[in-house]
């Protein structure tokens, strides 16, 4: 179950993480408050050898306020990351974002396009083994050894505002390799398909306790910004400090 492998602000981790900032917001009674309840409480996940899965209630990113993050991701290649990585902060993993999708980069750009902060951003993310640093040029390194998150699972909960339940999951897009709307069953028309479909996103209809997929999400190739970054350390940092890794 989903909620097995729940993580909010009842965990102790509502506080800023090493300069991250992973905040939550508290949850609001209601119905969409119940509905996601049940839906933890009844959606299950398989997961391959050496993966494990992390859920979010409502993290604060720059988009909002998402229902729920599911992140899947490997403890194996987690495990092996260095206690230096901790020190690693927001504007670093926007840093490295850049370095991972553009490859090798030349300084003098960087300086150019950074201006303030470059030496300490470079010097962390050196410290941390996840940048290269030559003479005039960087790079980021291998991605297979970096970043650990296969999947990022994103959820936004309505029981009646159907048309602002796809916005948000279309906002979700810009960190997850899926997102999708959470709605009641009765509600997931033919027209509300369409909307879905065109935006990219899923429609998971929840009805007598039991999940069933309306309309597919698109899948996308993660780290799709910095945000997926976020929740790729957010996950290792509270698997360190919980002893699962």
């Amino acid at each position: 179950m989903w909620a097995d492998f729940l993580v909010d602000s009842s965990h102790g981790h509502s506080s800023s993480e090493g300069g991250l900032g992973l905040r939550f917001r508290g949850p609001v009674s209601g119905p969409e408050h119940l509905l996601v309840e049940t839906f933890l409480n009844t959606a299950t996940i398989q997961l391959r050898p050496c993966r494990r899965l992390t859920v979010f209630a409502e993290p604060a990113i720059d988009t909002g306020f998402p229902d729920l993050v599911g992140v899947v991701w490997r403890s194996d290649l987690a495990r092996e990351w260095i206690a230096e990585r901790e020190r690693l902060r927001a504007m670093d993993l926007r840093l490295l974002h850049l370095l991972a999708t553009q490859g090798v980069v030349e300084l003098s750009f960087l300086h150019r396009l950074f201006q303030r902060g470059l030496n300490g951003m470079l010097t962390r993310l050196e410290e941390a083994g996840v940048v290269s640093i030559g003479k005039s040029k960087c790079r980021a390194r291998s991605m297979k050894r970096i970043f650990a998150v296969e999947r990022i699972i994103a959820i936004e909960a309505k029981v009646s505002a159907t048309q602002r339940a796809l916005e948000q999951a279309s906002a979700n897009t810009w960190f997850s390799s899926e997102s999708h709307a959470l709605l009641p069953r009765r509600r997931a028309g033919e027209r509300l398909m369409g909307v879905a479909s065109s935006l990219g996103v899923g429609v998971l209809g929840f009805e007598e306790d039991r999940v069933t997929k309306v309309c597919a999400s698109s899948i996308r190739v993660v780290p799709r910004s910095y945000g997926s970054w976020l929740f790729n350390e957010w996950t290792w940092r509270i698997a360190r400090e919980t002893g699962a890794i």
